[in-house]
């Protein structure tokens, strides 16, 4: 992940619901297969990167879940799926 999907993946913590910034034939595909709630709560939030058509999770919870039940349908669609990037503590161990 480039720093600049990384800050787009930082930033992406706002009030309100988020919408998929992704294709919108991809979030309705989803919709289609897995219903209105669940792609609110696993595909909208998650951040869409287009040159390598690449979705990356919010949460490790949100990948687990699109990789169980949806892996057939990312591949179909030449959808990669990320997790999120580790949170590295600032905080160094004397």
């Amino acid at each position: 992940m480039s720093e600049q999907d990384l800050e787009k993946w930082r930033g992406k913590s706002k009030p309100g619901m988020p919408i998929f910034e992704g294709p919108a034939e991809v979030r309705e595909s989803f919709i289609g297969s897995h219903g209105i709630d669940w792609t609110a709560s696993y595909i909208d939030p998650a951040i869409w990167i287009e040159r390598t058509r690449t979705i990356v999770t919010r949460t490790r919870v949100a990948y687990q879940q699109i990789n169980q039940t949806a892996s057939k349908k990312c591949a179909a669609m030449s959808i990669r799926l990320s997790q999120p990037p580790p949170v590295v503590s600032s905080d160094k161990a004397a």
